[in-house]
């Protein structure tokens, strides 16, 4: 049961912004406001994180699967990003959109507040919007229950690598910051950043201070070999400050290279379009790329002896950027890669 209130002081906003708040309450509790609201395709989205300890309901994120598990006394509800179906025991339902990530969260349409909830699980809840009463139309239950289930994933593993680490610091700038510290700093934003993609298990080869063996760099293969991929993180320097740029590095003349080159031309897009560099492409026998069987890529981001390039890669805000370009490379990669492998050759 669902009661809805009008609410007189509601802002419009921008696609996929965030608007005003609303409130939710559950019977015989306080209200609580929802400040993570945001407007997309004339549709309110709501942040799960924020709406569900309200209703006495908690969630888990289950990247494997790349599914919401919203846990109730009488099973799971089941959520995927990108997928309008919504799973509950052996039946599922099509929402008017499906569940989205803004701002870093995971948001569902209010219908899941106004209507889904309350029915499934025999809520009262008030709601206070002006537009909660629109939503209470085309709610039908799906025979098929496995129609709920999303898509395959894209990609079996991806494999972070910090490079460098322990007594090895890699490049050093001129004020003494090491390349180790800076690399596991942007492998920490990139895992998080792909974390909430969803797009396959994620595995850093160090998430500390520490050497890693180059068979652990080269990372444990789930699935077909094609389905995994390995970016490895570096930076340089040199005696010059002048000298500049981002390579990327690619193994020649393996079952994965047409891969590897996808990979490394989807990073090099994402990165000029965040303007954060232009890389060139080199095909190089170099660890740990020569011992992984799957598709990888080594980056050279850049020179800490290069004053304008240091600040990029040492700044939150340049490593922020870095990271968003890089995650959205591998999301672009995964979606466009070849099913099957060829050996049709690459040219620059």
């Amino acid at each position: 049961m669902i009661r809805i209130v009008p609410f007189l002081f509601f802002l419009l906003c921008t696609v996929s912004s965030a608007c005003a708040v609303v409130e939710i309450r559950l019977a015989g509790g306080a209200p609580v406001q929802i400040r993570s609201v945001y407007l997309h395709d004339g549709i309110v989205f709501l942040s799960l994180r924020e709406i569900l300890p309200p209703l006495q309901l908690s969630g888990v994120w289950d990247g494997a699967k790349r599914l919401y598990r919203i846990k109730a006394a009488g099973g799971e509800i089941l959520l995927a990003p990108g997928s309008r179906k919504l799973r509950y025991g052996n039946r599922s339902l099509v929402l008017k959109q499906p569940p989205r990530f803004f701002a870093g969260e995971l948001c569902v349409p209010e219908e899941v507040v106004t209507t889904h909830l309350p029915r499934l699980l025999d809520l009262e809840i008030t709601y206070i919007n002006p537009d909660a009463a629109a939503n209470h139309r085309d709610n039908f239950w799906l025979d098929d229950a496995d129609d709920a289930l999303p898509p395959p994933l894209p990609l079996q593993q991806i494999v972070i690598d910090p490079g460098h680490g322990g007594d090895d610091p890699g490049a050093i700038s001129p004020e003494g910051v090491k390349e180790k510290d800076l690399t596991l700093a942007l492998a920490l934003r990139l895992e998080k950043l792909l974390k909430m993609e969803g797009l396959a298990p994620l595995r850093l080869t160090r998430d500390g201070d520490y050497v890693v063996p180059l068979s652990r760099r080269a990372g444990k293969i789930h699935g077909a070999p094609a389905e995994n991929l390995l970016v490895s993180l570096h930076m340089s320097a040199w005696k010059s400050s002048q000298t500049h740029g981002c390579t990327i590095y690619f193994l020649p003349l393996r079952d994965n290279e047409e891969n590897s080159f996808l990979l490394a031309q989807s990073l090099d897009a994402a990165l000029q379009g965040a303007g954060v560099a232009d890389c060139t492409f080199e095909r190089v026998t170099l660890s740990p790329l020569n011992r992984t069987p799957f598709p990888a890529v080594l980056l050279e981001l850049g020179y800490l002896t290069n004053p304008d390039e240091f600040g990029l890669l040492s700044s939150p805000d340049g490593q922020e950027r870095i990271a968003r370009a890089l995650a959205l490379g591998v999301k672009n990669y995964a979606a466009k890669r070849p099913r099957r492998i060829t050996d049709v050759p690459v040219t620059q």
